[in-house]
């Protein structure tokens, strides 16, 4: 009541509001289309190595600043929580292979839990 904050259900995704609408949240339950990247070609993580690979992002957030972060799902990397500007649909992830083998991460998976990023 404090920070007049509510969660409205009726909207879809559910948004969660503080001090009168000021700040909006909104609530997803699972990586989709609407709130996660894909990678735009595949590639080869060398063991033990980083790589910065371009990502296409949902149309909702160009010429915006996002948070890319690790999905609660385990991945075969490790993604870096980092701040990402989306433009034309693109921007850059981070990821660690802490692996002692070659991780290879495919473009546009057949399900969407393969290897998208949060």
């Amino acid at each position: 009541m404090a920070n007049q904050a509510g969660i409205n259900y009726a909207l879809k995704p559910p948004m969660f509001t503080l001090y009168d609408g000021l700040i909006e949240l909104p609530f997803f339950t699972r990586c989709d289309e609407t709130n996660c990247v894909t990678l735009l070609h595949t590639v080869c993580v060398p063991a033990y190595n980083e790589a910065y690979l371009p990502v296409e992002t949902p149309h909702r957030y160009n010429n915006q600043e996002v948070i890319l972060e690790q999905p609660p799902r385990a991945l075969s990397v490790s993604v870096a929580k980092a701040l990402a500007f989306c433009k034309d649909n693109k921007a850059v992830c981070r990821v660690l292979n802490t692996n002692p083998y070659v991780v290879t991460l495919k473009k546009r998976p057949k399900t969407s839990e393969d290897s998208r990023f949060n």
